[in-house]
């Protein structure tokens, strides 16, 4: 169960502008690939005040009839340097992984300094041919800050999208409906 502490500030989160966002990002830290494993509950904060990014993540992630509802993210380091993961989507009471994606750790668009990445490209899926690319630090022990950068199949680039992770609230691929 969520902390008391982490509720009032997940909900501080969804509160804040993209530019207070921003700014705390460029002020926590890194992890390393080990770090994130496992199944991670997430919280959708919004697309930059961006109305067209906000209205195709909705309709993509959260109020897609094909994929589902989206509900966090799951991870598995594989190496040192390496891992992968998936999106954590729930569509008729049943847990669906879709959007694979690498990661690594690697360069803040923001600031240059490390952060966990998560690269979709190198899957075929809607997250790869939008060139979907996120980035994650950490807040706590248990909340964890990202943004997503995409852009149109056309390469028209939109609004990034800002998400939490808490967790782990489980091991990879074992949610078996939790999140």
């Amino acid at each position: 169960m969520i902390p008391v502490s982490d509720k009032i500030l997940i909900d501080h989160l969804k509160r804040s502008s993209t530019d207070e966002l921003t700014e705390l990002f460029k002020t926590l830290s890194a992890l390393s690939i080990h770090e994130m494993a496992g199944e991670y509950r997430g919280y959708y904060l919004g697309a930059d005040g961006h109305p067209l990014s906000n209205l195709i993540w909705h309709l993509g992630a959260n109020l897609n009839f094909f994929s589902g509802v989206w509900q966090g993210k799951s991870f598995k380091p594989i190496s040192d340097i390496e891992g992968y993961g998936f999106n954590t989507l729930k569509k008729s009471g049943m847990i669906i992984r879709k959007w694979p994606m690498r990661t690594g750790v690697g360069p803040s668009r923001y600031d240059s300094k490390s952060v966990f990445a998560l690269n979709y490209r190198y899957y075929y899926s809607a997250a790869g041919k939008m060139h979907m690319q996120d980035e994650i630090r950490r807040v706590n022990d248990q909340l964890f800050l990202g943004v997503g950068h995409w852009c149109l199949p056309i390469g028209v680039p939109m609004a990034s999208v800002w998400f939490v992770l808490e967790g782990p609230v489980g091991p990879f691929g074992a949610t078996g409906g939790r999140l």
